[in-house]
């Protein structure tokens, strides 16, 4: 068969044997939707370590919102001391002066405002799902407490002994102290609340680790099948032959013409007039 016809042939066979786009998409997403399987509590407790600080270069602090009526917990670490981080000033709260804020810091100085840098850890269990840290005001006292979000007893963690509009000191409470997170031995930048005493009334079968918590796809995730690839000849488009040069090209024959022969015409006779 000529070429030009097998092109079409071989095109429409190569279209018929293309996988269509959505099958290997909807292979992904069934795996990551595999992957994504809750983890137990103790399989994510399992995920991070803990280790032990140096509490002197710690500070906690009520660290005003707008106004001044409320605070959030603000922990500030003295990571070298190249300079201060912070400056405690004498009184009935405790005033903290943050240093950090008045000059470039990095390096120098490491600050937690939230719960992406902060956390609670009870006995070696993360609570970052179950406890929220809040500072109260409670009969004249500035007050951290962890505050379950959906059941469990309130926690007293650290107390200002009094009120203040400004930067305020926070001192823990007996057994409670600083650590830090590690993953496979690596410590990181968060910072646990901890104790190792189980407050009364909190069961923590049903604990839930940090949600930063490496995520470990289940052992029976399957590998989708790859579909097994066409033939070689089907794949790969025949190249077309390329057209001779005009110096490979052979050179016409030219013949001369032969002249037609032509036969000569009779002449007519003439007309022989009927007799009447």
């Amino acid at each position: 068969m000529p070429e030009f016809l097998c092109r079409p042939v071989l095109v429409q066979i190569e279209a018929s044997m293309r996988i269509p786009f959505f099958l290997p998409l909807a292979a992904l997403a069934g795996t990551l939707l595999t992957s994504l399987t809750p983890l137990t509590p103790q399989a994510r407790a399992a995920q991070f370590g803990q280790a032990e600080v140096d509490q002197s270069k710690f500070v906690l602090a009520a660290s005003p919102i707008g106004n001044g009526s409320r605070h959030q917990l603000l922990i500030i670490e003295q990571v070298k001391s190249t300079r201060p981080c912070w400056v405690e000033e004498a009184g009935t709260p405790t005033r903290i002066n943050p240093l950090l804020l008045t000059f470039d810091f990095s390096g120098i100085c490491d600050r937690k405002i939230d719960s992406n840098g902060y956390s609670l850890r009870i006995a070696g269990v993360d609570l970052g799902l179950n406890y929220r840290l809040s500072i109260v005001r409670r009969n004249g006292q500035m007050v951290l407490v962890g505050q379950a979000f959906r059941s469990g007893p309130e926690l007293v963690i650290a107390t200002a002994n009094g009120e203040s509009a400004g930067f305020t000191k926070l001192e823990l409470q007996p057994g409670w102290r600083l650590g830090r997170r590690t993953f496979d031995g690596k410590a990181l930048g968060h910072i646990y609340l901890v104790t190792d005493q189980i407050p009364p009334g909190m069961a923590l079968q049903g604990a839930q680790t940090s949600p930063s918590a490496a995520v470990v796809p289940p052992a029976n995730v399957t590998t989708p099948v790859k579909p097994a690839p066409a033939p070689a000849s089907l794949q790969q488009p025949v190249p077309p032959r390329p057209l001779p040069s005009a110096s490979q090209a052979p050179a016409p024959t030219l013949r001369p013409l032969t002249p037609p022969r032509l036969t000569p015409l009779r002449p007519l006779r003439p007309l022989t007039p009927t007799q009447p």
